[in-house]
């Protein structure tokens, strides 16, 4: 399974293709709803939390310095946002897409 929002990048005509080959199935994400990805409630700010600061002068080291933040992680702090993303989504289920 693939959750994917209406970003310009997640519906683009060679994105599209390529999920219609692969082994994903897309959840259908309602237009203009709110962000109900687990990245967008935690992940991202969390992350940005750990690497403020740390400056990289290349690629690689902005590389090392998110894959460092990402393995410091407590998987107890992960599945409960991995958890909290279940509710939500079970939250529009029942509200038949409606807005929560």
């Amino acid at each position: 399974m693939i959750h994917m929002d209406n970003a310009c990048s997640h519906t683009a005509e060679y994105i599209k293709a390529y999920i219609a080959k692969s082994p994903f199935t897309q959840i259908k994400y309602p237009t203009y709803y709110p962000d109900l990805v687990s990245s967008d409630f935690f992940l991202f700010g969390a992350l940005k939390r750990k690497i403020k600061c740390n400056y990289a002068k290349s690629s690689e080291e902005l590389q090392e310095l998110v894959e460092r933040a990402l393995n410091s992680f407590n998987p107890f702090d992960l599945q409960r946002a991995l958890d909290g993303w279940e509710q939500r989504l079970k939250t529009v289920i029942r509200s038949n897409g409606s807005y929560i």
